[in-house]
């Protein structure tokens, strides 16, 4: 599913462009996330009437119980209306008569997780997320390194799949030899159940969508219990998509 993040801005002066930026809405991957920064709403406090600023307060409390919300609904309907479209972002802004702004939508060519929002919070905000920091597990940093090195240099890299023709919602391709019809995702099934199963239903679009390619599968060793039920549970399910251990893959083949 595609990602992306948003701005959020208050107008002070509705006769003026000055625009003040008080958080940031990240959706797709493993979100959606929200983050509003206290200390920017304690400057806007001192520039607003306090009627004002409670309307505004009250507005950020509803959206992140409904970003909190949104983020434990089911993933599968996700996959199909992502949460926080342009229109959605529009129609929050008109709840408040303009006076909060969402920007428009800018795709993220990354995987959206706690660390990389953390990391856009940080980046735009100077603040640190309220989000608690996950490290990335070490497979997706290994695998991340391996593809994007010069052993896999014949293969295009990070594709979105509905550049390739199909009519297919925005789904990453780590790897793709178009001449040869032939792409690479990887996944791990010892992430959270619920991720995993968001991306397993991602693959099996992918691969309904290209039903004349070959999807390779890369994946390291599930450990855990409910990791090794997923993996069985993928086994021999669609024809063109060939499971392979991280640790065989080679991409010179």
């Amino acid at each position: 599913m595609e990602s992306f993040y948003s701005i959020i801005y208050y107008r002070p002066n509705s006769l003026t462009d000055e625009l003040l930026a008080l958080g940031i809405l990240a959706s797709g991957g493993e979100g959606p996330f929200i983050h509003v920064s206290r200390r920017r709403l304690d400057l806007l406090k001192k520039t607003i009437h306090s009627s004002q600023y409670i309307s505004v307060q009250r507005h950020f409390k509803n959206l992140s119980r409904s970003v909190n919300a949104d983020r434990k609904a089911p993933n599968e309907l996700l996959l199909f209306d992502p949460n926080y479209s342009k229109e959605r972002l529009e129609n929050l802004s008109r709840t408040t008569k303009g006076a909060v702004i969402y920007s428009d939508p800018i795709t993220i060519n990354e995987w959206l997780n706690t660390s990389f929002f953390e990391e856009l919070v940080e980046h735009f905000l100077g603040d640190r997320s309220t989000v608690v920091k996950k490290k990335r597990p070490v497979f997706q940093l290994k695998w991340k390194a391996y593809y994007r090195s010069k052993k896999c240099s014949q293969w295009e890299r990070d594709v979105d799949a509905s550049s390739l023709g199909e009519d297919i919602l925005p789904i990453n391709l780590d790897l793709v030899l178009r001449n040869d019809k032939r792409m690479v995702k990887s996944i791990n099934f010892d992430l959270k159940p619920d991720t995993v199963r968001k991306r397993i239903h991602e693959i099996y679009i992918t691969a309904n969508a290209f039903k004349g390619w070959e999807l390779t599968i890369v994946y390291p060793s599930p450990r855990k219990s409910s990791g090794k039920e997923l993996f069985k549970s993928m086994e021999g399910t669609v024809e063109n998509i060939k499971l392979i251990k991280f640790t065989e893959f080679d991409g010179n083949s």
